[in-house]
């Protein structure tokens, strides 16, 4: 009887958890190993809009693999913000440029790490350029994806 009843209150969240997130059938799952996702996941913990694990998940399926090189410049200060990106290897220095005082390092990632946040969140254009110092993967989660995530918290969840 227990085993009939836990089964049935798991099917009940399952059911719940697809009612609340019906935008995750419109994302492409794109295919990672267990050691990229458990990477991803630690990352985007940092962040209180993953607090809750299922929608880690719901990120983490929809990030795509960004492969960069050494000089590249990954996102610019002023552009509209479209993706995150969590560091999987590389080194990347996060550089503002100052009217009066021109460009200036604030940062450096080394293989662990997110940027492009600040954007997404507060719909504001890039306040900073982050460049590759070294080849390196990133994760890029598109600000769609982000967006719906925002929104079931933000509304659904009120």
């Amino acid at each position: 009887m227990r085993a009939v009843l836990a089964f049935v209150f798991a099917f009940a969240i399952v059911k719940s958890l697809d009612a609340a997130f019906p935008f995750e059938s419109d994302i492409e799952k794109i295919p990672k190993s267990d050691e990229v996702k458990k990477k991803i996941d630690t990352t985007l913990k940092t962040m209180p809009i993953f607090d809750f694990s299922e929608l880690r998940r719901i990120a983490i399926d929809g990030m795509k693999k960004v492969s960069v090189k050494a000089g590249d410049e990954i996102i610019k200060q002023g552009d509209k913000g479209d993706f995150l990106y969590v560091i999987d290897s590389g080194t990347y220095d996060v550089i503002m440029n100052k009217e009066k005082l021109g460009d200036i390092a604030i940062r450096t990632y080394k293989n662990k790490g997110l940027f492009g946040e600040l954007s997404l969140l507060s719909h504001e254009p890039r306040s900073a350029t982050v460049k590759a110092k070294s080849a390196g993967v990133l994760y890029s989660l598109d600000k769609k994806i982000f967006q719906q995530i925002q929104h079931v918290i933000y509304h659904d969840w009120r």
